[in-house]
């Protein structure tokens, strides 16, 4: 008989940021499950943040099932009333806590309907964990997983949340968290540590050196969305004339100096040659919480693959030796870092940890005794 796993991630399935609960969904599919796909909270009102989900949301298809292939079913959950992070826009921020109580009080008929189907339910560390309560009651007979991808506190949801997750995370089949620092946070007995996968196969295919790359003596990569540390690149770039820094993400600014380089968003397949070929890979995340929770990243998993040392702040806490540490707007620091980086013996880099998502996935189900 069919399985079939229900994925409830804040990311939508359609988008070109992919996220670890893309790649997820890929291993479920390709071993041999039906994937539903659920896309919870998107509100409204992030549309005055101009969340970037929107882009891939077919208005008419709104709480409605949507197939994309015949083992893949994706569905938005949009409510008006839906909590979103906290944003500094006074009004979302005042009316988010009040549709809690709301939000966490009703599933659509649509989504039971999805639900009542699955073998698994997995959810991601998001507002949408309100609806745990709900989903289990609309079916007793699943497993379920929390994947904690990120700490709540860095997604910056209301209190109210993060005290709800605390409640609830002893009722799941199992915990899987990808850093050690979240291992501690959740002191219960099904709690496993499982870092992130990487698409290996993306690494290992013929690729082509960035023509960017030749300007250059050496260069460095950044991957990233969100918490971008802009002083370093402003620093590093003026005291490295003749390296180059290589920006990919939603980066809106620009740098005097033309040793930086600012490429937008790109699907991940794109981004691969610039971590392949790269000498030094950037985690600058400006956190003032949870950066010690971002230790073994994604991103930093994909360097790490690639045998990059990589340069970070202070906080970070990792047990990785070839991460190099700088402290924040101090430029003899960052020089520093950037010097030991670019003589780092990469030939010394241990990447033997580090799983593909199939491999995670796997992992998964042995941990709630499911056969793959």
């Amino acid at each position: 008989m069919q399985k079939t796993v229900v994925l409830i991630s804040f990311h939508h399935y359609l988008s070109k940021r992919k996220a670890g609960f893309h790649w997820i969904a890929h291993s479920f599919e390709n071993l041999g499950w039906d994937v539903i796909f659920v896309t919870a909270p998107l509100s409204p009102f992030s549309r005055l943040i101009h969340d970037h989900r929107w882009e891939y949301v077919n208005h008419k298809n709104l709480n409605r099932a949507e197939k994309i292939d015949e083992h893949v079913i994706i569905y938005t959950h949009s409510p008006f009333y839906s909590p979103i992070s906290t944003t500094g826009h006074v009004c979302i921020d005042l009316l988010s806590p009040i549709f809690i109580p709301i939000y966490k009080s009703r599933i659509p008929v649509r989504l039971k309907k999805l639900l009542i189907r699955a073998d698994i339910v997995i959810f991601e560390s998001t507002a949408a964990i309100l609806l745990f309560d709900l989903v289990k009651k609309c079916n007793t007979k699943a497993k379920y997983i929390y994947r904690v991808s990120d700490s709540l506190e860095i997604l910056r949801v209301h209190q109210s949340v993060i005290e709800f997750e605390k409640k609830i995370t002893p009722y799941f089949d199992l915990v899987s968290v990808p850093s050690q620092k979240l291992l501690s946070r959740f002191p219960v007995e099904k709690t496993c540590l499982q870092h992130h996968g990487i698409n290996k196969s993306a690494f290992s295919q013929k690729l082509k050196k960035p023509a960017q790359y030749g300007r250059f003596e050496k260069n460095i990569i950044f991957v990233g969305n969100s918490y971008f540390d802009l002083n370093f690149i402003t620093i590093a770039s003026g005291l490295f004339p003749h390296i180059g820094f290589h920006l990919i993400g939603p980066i809106d600014h620009e740098f005097s100096g033309d040793n930086v380089l600012i490429y937008g968003e790109m699907p991940f397949i794109e981004t691969t040659p610039y971590i392949f070929y790269a000498d030094v890979g950037l985690q600058i995340r400006r956190m003032e919480v949870g950066l010690d929770t971002l230790s073994d990243s994604l991103k930093i998993l994909q360097y790490t693959w690639c045998q990059l040392p990589i340069i970070a702040p202070f906080g970070l806490e990792s047990l990785r030796k070839h991460i190099i540490y700088y402290q924040y707007d101090v430029a003899e620091s960052i020089g520093d870092a950037i010097t030991q980086a670019l003589n780092y013996d990469r030939s010394h880099i241990d990447r033997s940890d580090i799983m593909d998502w199939e491999e995670l996935t796997i992992e998964m189900l042995r941990k709630i005794d499911t056969p793959v």
